[in-house]
């Protein structure tokens, strides 16, 4: 039977005064669109007084029990709502409520207007005393109150069994015969998920996801199972309590933690990244966040070269994972981390080759760095490392630093867009850098592009480095004659073996004009005749691409490079 237009205009009415309904209504669409849950700490609508709700809710109720009166059917929906009206309007008035744990009252009794309503359309009954009248109210109010009221009381004191995290867990596992791990999985996925999309909830689902777990879910979860599926799973609940406790209790579970790191690392290195790049995926990146948090608060070594080489790991095998950490506070944490452990007596060599080769993998991407990467990633950290370039840790027996140092310098010099602000140029212009520039050429011959070969890592790193060098007379002056000619050398072989339309073929010729512009050629004619001839050859393919390069060098600098 279609509702008149009266209820519905006190549907209408009850909105506007923000009154929370729990899905006891089962009405058309065009009506329950009306009663959408609203949340009664909601902020009131501008110059809705309490007079103005008490106004409403009166009418609302009048609207409701003529309705309710004349109908044929029970309109036991209705009835609910009748009652929750008039509780709602003797509340508004007395701006106060009581809530017990087993029912909920109104500071107010009812008066006999309201006694006279319920007792007709709703008890359908002779007229009763308090006790009973208000008991019988309860009954009809305690669904609504233990699931919303005493919600959202103004304390917001929520009351949640101790058990009750684990006692869905345990309903999960006898209804699907899964094990505990994969039971925790869903009930946790599914507590975050409505998190997410129901924002209302977030509080009282994450004081769920905040509870114990008992000794028996405890002690089938982190059992001894090494899928990642569950490792994953055991660093999200242990890492995620971590964080919220401030690291308050890492003492407690930190053996724990290392553990499962160690356990981590050898599943990714042993496992097929196709098996678990979903579940670095999942939830928008959610484990790589919680891990890279966890870093920036621990300060245990061991702890943070486990992180560095499982970033380093995953960085290689999942697809935007360099995106998430580029834009975490990981880039910078690893910047500040290695000066402050270079500027110690005795710094720590292991710790300082996985950051800096971290570093390396991070920068390498020629993606825009957020700003605020450059407050640690700054001149004196280039300096710094350009220091132990030139003059190696004492401790340092291996020789890895200064090779992992270079690479770095490398990567972040990808960034360097600007020749006015190069921090990389800049500091090779303060002093001279005769081991970093060995260092360079050396890469250069080797055709090393990067520190580490990623699919989205740029093979132009030590190329624009020498681009960078050669386009300032004063930084193309720490080269010497021998290392002219090895450039050269390394240039006319890349030139003779890149096909047209190759970049490299391109930024090989930008090069050569480069070095010729500093005046480093003018006095020698080394390699002259073979890049004339070289020259000519690549100019008269079809098609070639680098016509315009090649033109430039020949009208440049005519003496070196013989058009005929």
């Amino acid at each position: 039977m279609e509702r008149p237009k009266a209820v519905k205009n006190a549907i209408t009415q009850t909105k506007i005064t923000n009154i929370s309904f729990l899905g006891l209504i089962n009405w058309p669409k065009e009506e329950s669109e009306n009663c959408r849950i609203i949340s009664a700490n909601s902020p009131q609508p501008v110059g809705n007084t309490i007079n103005q709700n008490t106004h409403f809710l009166d009418e609302a109720i009048r609207n409701l029990s003529c309705y309710i009166n004349s109908a044929d059917d029970q309109c036991e929906d209705l009835q609910f709502q009748l009652i929750s009206l008039i509780s709602h309007r003797n509340q508004n008035n007395d701006e106060t409520t009581e809530s017990t744990d087993d029912n909920y009252t109104t500071s107010r009794k009812l008066d006999k207007s309201d006694r006279e309503i319920l007792t007709e359309n709703v008890f359908a009954t002779q007229p009763i005393d308090d006790t009973v009248f208000n008991d019988k109210i309860n009954k009809y109010n305690v669904g609504m109150i233990k699931s919303n009221i005493r919600y959202q009381s103004r304390n917001n004191d929520i009351s949640i069994p101790e058990n009750y995290l684990s006692d869905l867990i345990h309903i999960v596992q006898q209804r699907t015969a899964v094990d505990a791990a994969k039971a925790t999985e869903v009930i946790m996925i599914t507590l975050r998920h409505i998190q997410e999309t129901v924002p209302y909830l977030s509080n009282s689902l994450q004081a769920i996801l905040n509870l114990p777990l008992n000794a028996n879910i405890e002690t089938d979860f982190f059992g001894s199972s090494n899928t990642l599926s569950e490792i994953f799973m055991k660093l999200r609940l242990y890492l995620n309590q971590q964080a919220k406790d401030s690291m308050i209790n890492v003492d407690d579970n930190g053996e724990i933690i290392l553990d499962l790191l160690e356990r981590l690392l050898e599943g990714l290195n042993e496992n097929d990244p196709v098996s678990y790049k979903y579940l670095i995926q999942q939830d928008d990146y959610y484990v790589v966040h919680i891990l890279v948090s966890y870093f920036q608060l621990n300060y245990a070594i061991s702890l943070k070269l486990l992180l560095a080489q499982i970033f380093g790991v995953i960085c290689y095998t999942v697809e935007d994972v360099i995106t998430v950490l580029l834009h975490s506070v990981l880039p910078t944490e690893l910047g500040h981390s290695m000066r402050t452990e270079l500027m110690k007596d005795i710094p720590n060599i292991q710790l300082l080759s996985y950051y800096s080769l971290l570093s390396s993998i991070l920068l390498a991407s020629e993606e825009i760095l957020p700003n605020f990467i450059y407050d640690e990633w700054n001149s004196a950290l280039v300096e710094i490392l350009m220091e132990k370039i030139e003059r190696p840790l004492a401790n340092d027996e291996s020789m890895l630093l200064p090779e992992l140092f270079v690479k770095t310098i490398l990567s972040f010099n990808l960034h360097m867009k600007d020749p006015m602000q190069n921090l990389v140029i800049k500091a090779l212009e303060s002093e001279i850098r005769q081991e970093f520039c060995s260092s360079l050429i050396l890469l250069f011959n080797r055709n090393v592009g990067t520190a580490a070969v990623t699919p989205n890592q740029s093979p132009l790193a030590v190329m624009k480095m020498m681009i960078d060098i050669f386009s300032s007379t004063v930084t193309a002056s720490v080269f010497y004659t021998n290392d002219i000619n090895v450039i050269l050398d390394v240039i006319l072989r890349n030139l003779t073996d890149l096909p047209s339309g190759d970049n490299i073929r391109s930024w090989n010729l930008s090069l050569l004009n480069k070095i010729a512009s500093v005046d480093a050629m003018h006095n020698s004619n080394y390699r002259s005749e073979e890049f004339s001839v070289l020259l000519r050859n690549l100019y008269s393919e079809e098609p070639c691409f680098d016509r315009e390069q090649i033109e430039e060098l020949w009208l440049n600098f005519p003496s070196y490079f013989k058009k005929y």
